[in-house]
């Protein structure tokens, strides 16, 4: 028998999922090229998403409106699961992948804990268009970003499964074979709003500290949410004479589904379970783009923040390439507040059973009379249909649940020191749950940039913690007093500890009048 066909028996309604279709603040160049954060430094319109109080900065050294056209896009993914380091050793070096050197790989790999997942998740955000408009004592912004979030999550008995196929020397004593997937596609209609909390004097000129605060309230458009869970244990017996093997399933799975996608799996289960009639679920499943675009919910989320600003005496680090304006601010932000509710056009179905399968023992004569000789069309009409549908596909809907997703939200704090044309930051922050590249492991950020003759901005920095390993980041561009164009890219250079990762992101461009 082929170990793609069993694969597709024992997994075979993933492909619902596969139908279906980053701290994850926001990514500009600029934060992504200094390693992520920008709690205390990112302005203009895309603070909305990242401190809305940051709306005040840089006033004196940009016109007071900010558009921004073929907007900001960024997006990062990697996790435990891309562990480049762990492929490279193993998979590109000849082996023969099994017994011990198996075993050694996936113990670097997931280690020896059977219920440890290893995940790769992906962000990818897009504003189209964004405006600011900032004066001495308050700013106001708007904005629109599209998102897609994506996780998914596999065990180690997942990982057996796929590179060492079915056998009784790795799963005759039974192993927990456990898959996740979930996925959210939404946008978000943001509107910011900062002003000066403390620090004004009478003769309405600031004082060195200014304390700015800030809100950006958002309507959340859902488009689509997708999911599925898979618990299972899985058991392969050899026979006595070594020719034959058993396979017993013993599995529990929910699917999560919106709009049309949950539309056409009730109308499946209404066919098959209700109307007792031989359906495949193929026949049911015919998406089409504006499935992953439409409006299907519609809800609120908030942004909120405070950044202090402190200008320095000129004196300090009074060098030649250093001259120029000094200041030192922190910022704190709660970002992605909210949750998408996807109400009556969504559903929850699930469903639990045993596979108790001999798949070895079948009738050859069968076979010739009623497949033309074809084993492997054979297993395919057991597998697929039989197995497959009559036991994988005997789900049914949970009345009353519907399908919700919270926002990837996060705290941050976030400092930046700008010394003339030098900048230096750091950020710290973590997540209130693993939604995207949200992690809930605390992550810390460093980054450093130089303007060249003013317009000319290198970028760097670092990363670490969050939801991969250590990674490098560099970026660039142009930014004039009245247009900006930049661009930035991130990766993991060893990723044998939390997995590897990978990030870009452009500006689009930016104007200031």
């Amino acid at each position: 028998m082929k170990l793609q066909i069993l694969l597709f028996a024992i997994l075979n309604f993933i492909f619902f999922c596969d139908y279906a279709e980053a701290q994850s603040s926001l990514q500009t160049p600029v934060n992504l090229g200094m390693g992520g954060g920008g709690t205390a430094y990112i302005d203009s319109y895309q603070a909305n998403f990242v401190n809305p109080a940051n709306l005040m900065l840089n006033g004196a050294e940009r016109p007071s409106v900010s558009v921004g056209i073929l907007g900001t896009f960024g997006v990062s993914s990697g996790g435990s699961l891309v562990n480049i380091d762990v492929y490279n050793r193993y998979l590109t070096q000849g082996l023969t992948i099994r017994d011990d050197v198996a075993n050694d790989m996936l113990d670097e790999w997931f280690g020896r804990d059977l219920d440890r997942f290893r995940s790769v998740d992906l962000d990818i955000g897009y504003i189209p268009a964004g405006t600011a408009v900032r004066t001495n004592s308050w700013a106001v912004s708007a904005a629109l970003r599209n998102r897609v979030l994506a996780d998914i999550e596999m065990n180690r008995g997942s990982a057996e499964l796929i590179m060492l196929g079915l056998n009784s020397s790795t799963f005759g004593e039974g192993k927990p074979v456990n898959l996740n997937f979930e996925t959210v596609a939404f946008s978000e209609l943001s509107f910011g709003f900062a002003t000066i909390l403390a620090g004004r004097q009478e003769s309405s000129a600031r004082s060195n500290r200014v304390l700015y605060a800030g809100i950006a309230p958002k309507i959340l458009f859902g488009h689509h949410a997708s999911g599925f869970n898979l618990d299972s244990r899985l058991t392969v017996q050899e026979a006595a004479d070594q020719q034959s093997a058993g396979i017993m399933h013993d599995f529990t799975y929910t699917m999560e589904a919106s709009g049309q996608l949950a539309d056409q799996l009730n109308e499946y289960y209404m066919e098959r379970r209700v109307g007792g009639n031989p359906v495949k679920s193929g026949d049911f499943i015919d998406l089409q783009p504006a499935d992953f675009y439409g409006i299907q919910s519609i809800g609120f989320g908030l942004d909120i923040g405070a950044t202090l600003e402190m200008k320095l005496d000129e004196s300090f680090l009074d060098l030649p390439l250093l001259r120029g304006e000094k200041t030192l601010r922190a910022g704190l932000s709660l970002t992605d507040i909210g949750v998408i509710q996807f109400g009556s056009r969504s559903g929850v179905f699930s469903a639990n059973g045993l596979v108790d399968w001999q798949g070895s023992n079948f009738d050859q004569d069968l076979i010739d009379s009623e497949f033309n000789g074809s084993s492997e069309d054979y297993f395919e009409s057991v597998l697929v249909d039989s197995i497959g549908s009559d036991i994988y596909g005997n789900f049914s809907p949970q009345q009353g649940a519907s399908v919700s997703r919270n926002l990837p939200a996060s705290v941050n704090l976030g400092m930046h020191l700008a010394v003339g044309r030098l900048g230096l930051a750091f950020d710290t922050g973590k997540g209130f749950n693993d939604r995207g590249i949200n992690s809930r492991r605390m992550y810390a950020a460093f980054g450093a940039e130089y303007k060249f003759f003013g317009f000319w901005p290198i970028r760097t920095g670092i990363r670490t913690g969050g939801y991969s390993s250590n990674s490098i980041h560099v970026g660039t561009g142009l930014e004039f007093k009245n247009f900006e164009f930049t661009v930035a890219a991130s990766t993991v250079p060893r990723s044998r500890r939390y997995g590897s990762g990978a990030g870009a992101a452009w500006s689009g461009f930016i104007f200031h009048f």
